[in-house]
């Protein structure tokens, strides 16, 4: 083996000449040793021999280390060869294909210095990956580890060809902060790396065998440091112990509240991840807040016959970033008049079943809590919380949420499909008959007091009742899949009933194709579907009037399928109408069962789509009160409603502009704060500020069979483009997304959204094949491929790697 000596820090290194550094310097790097060119070329026959003896018939990776490479400021990660696992008998044909691969680089001398470094493979891995000591993109004060900790290979994560986990952990880290101890055994090495480096922030390669050893496998410098804006950093430091006592003062017992904890979930109810995203700008988030999460959401479940919750909100903001307060949530579903103390250990075994089962927080209402009757309730309870409720207690539990059925199925309740349908009709009619002076012609004051008008119409008659109806939606999915379970109806079945079910989807892509054919024209079609935008909250969305690509019909793809007839049999119908009686829902017929579920499907999306187009006269005319000031869309979503609405109750002390502009440079401050603090989908005290696992999805797959295509990912802004036969991207599951079903796509994906979402009833309803909510990391993936294959049946997504 070659001598080495102890590289001073100024000095430059190549990658092999900095592992040899580090092990030098007591760092556990695997055995190896480094081979120059010039050596092989003219010294082969020895230098194998060298290795055969050194390395005595262990496997070997072949690792690139040329001149340039992991410099300060490119890395050239992945640009050359390497190869693991190679027995000695291939050693040479390895190194021979590593310097090879040096040509590719443009600035290759072929002077006999580039090196490749040969060394002996770490086994019985527990774990590999690769950890950062700060994010790459913004610098925020955190490791970033993303390692494999199933497959037992040092090159999964690497390669990118495999799904792996994420964790961010908070550079003031302790030991306690910590479920599992071999995390704490790495930081602890990567930091003795870093105090070599003299603090430099480093990418570094590790594998940890089964004695839990951390073994480095390369060190590199970070090459983007220069484009980090480390005052978000500083912010990050100055408000993560804040941010920790209110999560922890939030979880603490509350008056009225059953449970003795909470947990924080970006998605558990109304999704605030998927309608609004992770980080909302500030007016998405307060109008969110105004129209739903502050009493809405709360009213419309006690009108169905739920509890009445004290006046408590559904979501929270943690410096910028959403998330809902799981325990108000699981409070809101317990039946009007459930005895408390069986209420309690209810959302005392929610809580921990999410917190022991964190991939479910995007499917809550059906693989976590019971929110309504259900035919084989009870069974199913009893093998998900065994023993939390006595069969007494159960018996009362599945009792009142029967009874609560009953009540809702009842046309005449206060909560009943057909109420909420005519408030709806109600907004619908107040659109329709309102008579708007044009923008150009209403001073601030007037822009004001319409928006406030419009929003209290769009709560009473908008997103109240749609709330109720959304809720029919769900326990008609509940019930759907009981009726599979207990055998009365096959999946096949529940699939050809979802597809028979008319929603505006389906009229809006008729009217596509007429507007396609040319039997109506543009100005007609955008009367009734021009409010639609991909981000129904946010001001700086194009509404589709707006958009370029839908200018005229051409290019729309016109194809539609019908609708298919759906009826059930008489069997059907006598087993349904057999166990409805048996469950006490008597002079109910099986046939008005399925109108009830039709009527919540379709009037769910109908509702939606009436109430998002005053939310969309209201945006239009924030950003119209912006030109007044001369204030930008962009300026104007990072002013909250209050703030805005509050201009007509006092005077401000400055001038109206320069007092926005305040607020607006603020708020940019404090969304750049909530990008560089990094949280996990799921918090569940304190802890989880500091260590924060990003949990992996498990999809909804919508469809049968497999797709595989081209990957276009669809935001906000996106415009005009080619979609056909492709397969599309997007966030979340907003219904401003529509357009996109004329444009002949392939498939969807989306990162967020349930299995009951938006966009999931919308590929049922058109055949659609879909994977909902696949979360950030896959989603990644496949952009970075720009393909994948999905395939609905086997329910996995890949790429051609």
């Amino acid at each position: 083996m070659a001598t080495f000596q102890k590289f001073s820090m100024a000095k430059k290194r190549t990658k092999g000449e900095t592992l040899l550094w580090l092990q030098n310097s007591g760092i556990t790097v695997p055995a190896l040793c480094l081979l120059s060119e010039r050596k092989w070329i003219n010294h082969k026959s020895e230098e194998l021999s060298k290795i055969r003896e050194l390395f005595q018939g262990e496997l070997l990776a072949v690792r690139s280390s040329a001149i340039g490479e992991d410099s300060d400021i490119e890395s050239m990660a992945g640009y050359f060869d390497s190869e693991i696992n190679v027995p000695f008998e291939s050693v040479e044909a390895s190194i021979e294909r590593v310097f090879h691969s040096y040509q590719k680089n443009p600035s290759f001398t072929n002077d006999g210095n580039d090196q490749v470094i040969i060394q002996k493979m770490v086994g019985n891995i527990m774990m590999s990956g690769v950890i950062t000591t700060r994010p790459i993109d913004d610098g925020a004060p955190y490791f970033v580890l993303n390692f494999d900790d199933k497959t037992g290979k040092t090159d999964s994560v690497t390669s990118g060809s495999s799904i792996n986990k994420t964790m961010y952990v908070y550079h003031r880290v302790n030991e306690e902060s910590f479920d599992t101890p071999v995390f704490w055994k790495l930081i602890k090495a990567v930091k003795q790396v870093q105090l070599l480096f003299r603090g430099d922030d480093l990418d570094i390669e590790f594998a940890i065998d089964n004695n839990e050893v951390v073994h480095i496998l390369q060190a590199r410098p970070i090459t983007t440091s220069t484009r980090w804006d480390l005052g978000f950093s500083k912010l990050v430091e100055n408000r993560i112990n804040h941010l920790g006592e209110f999560i922890d003062s939030l979880s603490k017992p509350r008056e009225h509240i059953l449970g003795n904890r909470t947990l924080l979930g970006i998605m558990p109810d109304w999704n605030p991840a998927e309608m609004i995203g992770v980080i909302p700008n500030p007016l998405a988030r307060s109008l969110y807040r105004k129209l739903i999460t502050q009493e809405i959401w709360r009213e419309a479940r006690a009108a169905m016959g739920y509890k009445q919750l004290s006046n408590v909100e559904l979501m929270v903001s943690l410096y910028g970033r959403t998330y809902i307060d799981v325990r108000n949530s699981f409070n809101s579903f317990l039946p009007k008049g459930l005895d408390n103390a069986i209420g309690s250990k209810l959302i005392e075994a929610q809580i921990n079943y999410l917190d022991k089962h964190p991939h479910l927080h995007d499917k809550v209402e059906f693989d976590v809590a019971f929110t309504c009757f259900e035919f084989d309730l009870q069974s199913r309870f009893r093998q998900r919380f065994p023993g939390v409720l006595s069969e007494d207690e159960l018996s009362q539990f599945n009792d009142c949420l029967l009874n609560l059925l009953k009540g809702t199925l009842s046309k005449d309740a206060p909560g009943s499909v057909k109420r909420a349908m005519g408030q709806i009709d109600k907004l619908n009619h107040i659109q329709r008959n309102q008579k708007h002076l044009p923008n150009s012609h209403l001073h601030p004051f007037q822009i004001i007091d319409e928006i406030s008008q419009l929003i209290s119409e769009c709560k009473e008659f908008g997103t109240k009742p749609f709330s109720i109806i959304a809720r029919h939606g769900f326990v008609a999915e509940s019930l759907l899949r009981s009726l599979a379970r207990v055998g009365v109806f096959s999946a096949s079945r529940t699939e050809e009933f979802k597809r028979s079910v008319q929603t505006v989807a389906g009229t809006m892509r008729s009217d596509t194709n007429r507007w396609a054919k040319g039997e109506i024209g543009r100005q007609e079609f955008m009367r009734e579907y021009g409010h639609l935008r991909p981000s129904s909250y946010d001001v700086y969305s194009l509404k589709m009037s707006d958009r370029t690509d839908f200018e005229s019909g051409e290019g729309i793809d016109a194809e539609i399928e019908s609708v298919p007839d759906f009826e059930l049999t008489p069997n059907e119908i006598l087993t349904l109408e057999t166990l409805l009686q048996e469950h006490g829902v008597k002079n109910l017929a099986a046939t008005e069962l399925f109108e009830h579920f039709a009527q919540s499907i379709s009037g769910r999306e109908y509702a939606k789509f009436i109430f998002t187009r005053h939310l969309s006269r209201i945006l239009e005319l924030i950003a119209q009160w912006g030109e007044t000031h001369h204030l930008s869309r962009q300026d104007m979503s990072m002013i909250e409603i209050e703030d805005l609405l509050k201009m007509s109750f006092s005077p401000f002390t400055s001038e109206i502009k320069n007092h926005f502009k305040d607020i607006i440079e603020q708020n940019k401050i404090e969304t750049g704060l909530a990008k560089s603090l990094k949280l996990s989908y799921l918090i569940r005290d304190s802890r989880d500020v500091i260590v924060a696992p990003m949990h992996r999805n498990i999809p909804n797959f919508i469809g049968n069979g497999a797709v595989e295509g081209e990957v276009i990912f669809l935001n906000a802004g996106s415009d005009a483009l080619d979609l056909s036969d492709k397969i599309v991207c997007i966030e979340g599951a907003d219904p401003g997304y529509d357009w996109i079903f004329s444009k002949g796509i392939l498939a969807l994906i989306t990162m967020y959204g349930g299995v009951n979402s938006h966009m999931a009833i919308r590929c049922a309803e058109l055949g659609l094949n879909a994977a909902i909510g696949c979360g950030e990391q896959p989603i990644q993936l496949i952009l970075q491929e720009r393909y994948c294959i999905l395939n609905c049946d086997a329910q996995t997504i890949k790429t051609k790697a």
